[in-house]
C-alpha cells in the first residue's frame, strides 16, 4: 500500500512592510513543491517526534530508512537547535556517499531514485534537541 506526498506553500521575501520606502522594494515569491507534486511512494514512516541528546562529535543513528522504507527518496526534517545531519546516501553502484549538513530548522530533500538514502544519523553537539523526521519512498 502506498501514498502521496504533497508539498504546498510559498517562500516570500522582500522589506519588512510595503511602505519602508526602502530598497529593494522588489518582492521575492517562490512556490514550494516536490519535484512530482504530488508525488506517490509505496512506504513511509509517518511522522517521527524524539529528543536527542549526543556527545559532541558522535552520531546516533535516527533509524535506518531501510528497516521502514527500502529506498528512502523523499526526506522532512526539523530540528529546535544546530544539529549535522549524516545522511548516507547510494553512490548509484550499491556504495556510499555521505554528506554531513548543519541543520539548525527545516530541512527538506529529495533523491533520485538511483541514488537513495540509506542512513540518517544526528549529532546535537552535546545539546538536548527535539527533530521531527518523515521519510517516504520505495520498497
Amino acid at each position: 500500500m502506498g501514498g502521496q506526498l504533497k508539498l504546498s506553500g510559498s517562500l516570500i521575501a522582500g522589506p519588512t512592510q510595503a511602505t519602508d520606502g526602502g530598497f529593494p522594494a522588489m518582492l521575492a515569491n517562490a512556490p514550494l513543491s516536490t519535484k512530482e507534486n504530488p508525488k506517490g511512494y509505496v512506504q513511509a514512516t509517518g511522522i517521527l517526534c524524539r529528543g536527542v541528546t549526543t556527545v559532541a562529535g558522535v552520531f546516533q543513528d535516527l533509524g535506518e530508512p531501510g528497516n521502514v522504507v527500502g529506498e528512502a527518496l523523499t526526506l522532512y526534517f526539523r530540528s529546535d537547535n544546530l544539529v549535522i545531519l549524516r545522511e548516507t546516501v547510494d553512490d548509484g553502484a550499491g556504495g556510499d556517499i555521505i554528506n554531513n549538513n548543519p541543520v539548525d530548522g527545516l530541512y527538506v530533500r529529495e533523491y533520485p531514485s538511483a541514488r537513495f538514502l540509506k542512513t540518517l544519523e544526528i549529532d546535537t553537539q552535546g545539546n538536548a534537541v527535539q527533530v521531527e523526521y518523515f521519510l517516504a519512498g520505495n520498497a
